[in-house]
């Protein structure tokens, strides 16, 4: 039998290395999935009157993501899926929690959306520039998440219409970017004129796609063209973005 000062030393050692409230293991992304397979249309379009009506499912699915550690997660896909639906989830939650919103931007001064507003998460409270900046795109270095990451505008690549798991990550990634590369609304390549007109990603993140030789190059991969090839001596222009809401 366990005696006072047995009891005392375990008791020390649990203040020393207190049981972390996270846990690890699969990510259970189904309710996403469910809410936004209802919610998406083809195009992209989010009802966000249907979203609103089920916002305490969301509430509930982003609760949970807020106790599992993302970094014992068990593969890098898993990870990088749990961080993406999780930005996609927060940017849904914060639209709904200040609807009707006409525009993400416009609507709240000095980029709160994006830079002020803090989010409850398992590593901390963050904002969603920080998701993306500091967690997603410094540790992944993986430029087709901007074809994942959905901020809400009619300028974003458009939200999947299901959740990125570990399973479907590579495929999904490749089939958003290959679809916002060929949008005319978004790119757009003049081959009498020499001139490709690219979304403002490509210049805003512009040194994430230096890996694959700059951003032409990388268009260049992904385009239905067969003269694709020769768009890496064409001149840049970057599309205005459209910030309005991505409603139906």
């Amino acid at each position: 039998m366990m005696n006072i000062r047995h009891l005392k030393l375990a008791f020390a050692i649990l203040l020393l290395f207190p049981i972390s409230p996270l846990f690890a293991g699969a990510v259970d992304h189904t309710t996403l999935d469910r809410l936004l397979l209802e919610a998406v249309d083809k195009h992209g379009g989010v009802d966000y009157e249907v979203l609103l009506a089920k916002k305490p499912q969301l509430d509930d699915y982003l609760a949970g993501l807020a106790k599992i550690d993302p970094n014992r997660l068990d593969s890098r896909e898993e990870q990088l899926a749990y961080w993406i639906n999780l930005y996609n989830s927060l940017t849904i939650q914060s639209v709904l929690d200040h609807w009707p919103v006409r525009s993400v931007l416009n609507d709240f001064p000095g980029n709160a959306f994006f830079e002020k507003w803090k989010h409850k998460t398992a590593v901390g409270e963050l904002t969603l520039n920080q998701i993306e900046t500091d967690i997603i795109r410094k540790r992944f270095q993986e430029p087709r998440v901007h074809f994942a990451l959905n901020c809400a505008s009619k300028g974003c690549p458009d939200l999947f219409p299901g959740a990125y798991t570990a399973e479907n990550l590579e495929k999904i990634l490749e089939m958003a970017t290959k679809r916002f590369i060929n949008d005319p609304a978004k790119n757009r390549i003049d081959a009498s004129q020499g001139v490709a007109h690219l979304s403002p990603i490509f210049d805003w993140y512009g040194a994430d796609f230096d890996a694959a030789g700059g951003s032409l190059a990388f268009v260049a991969k992904y385009l239905d063209n067969a003269e694709a090839w020769k768009i890496g001596k064409y001149k840049v222009v970057y599309n205005d973005y459209d910030w309005g809401l991505n409603s139906r």
